[in-house]
């Protein structure tokens, strides 16, 4: 149990990370944000590649969660653990935004 709340920290300070931080204006990966921009034009699409830290946070864990839990993989901790990543994003959002 603690691989798999640690495992979850884990994918919400990269989406974090990835999506508040590196995507900044200024920030290292600002010209692969514009890029992105530039080239896909399908809202929900730009959603999931960082523009949304929920929608990335939740594509990390969905299809981090079978690489990590491989060897005990069960459907419902799969969904338990998308959650536990979407739900934590969603607490940091409440307190720093």
């Amino acid at each position: 149990m603690t691989l798999f709340f640690l495992s979850a920290l884990f994918v919400v300070m990269t989406a974090i990370v990835y999506c508040e931080v590196l995507l900044m204006q200024g920030m290292i990966l600002e010209s692969w944000d514009k890029f992105l921009h530039e080239h896909i034009k399908k809202q929900w699409l730009l959603k999931i590649l960082g523009d949304c830290v929920y929608c990335f946070g939740g594509q990390l864990a969905l299809w981090s969660y079978p690489v990590i839990f491989w060897h005990s993989y069960q459907w419902i901790f799969h969904f338990c653990f998308i959650m536990t990543v979407i739900f934590t994003i969603h607490i940091y959002k409440l307190i720093w935004n």
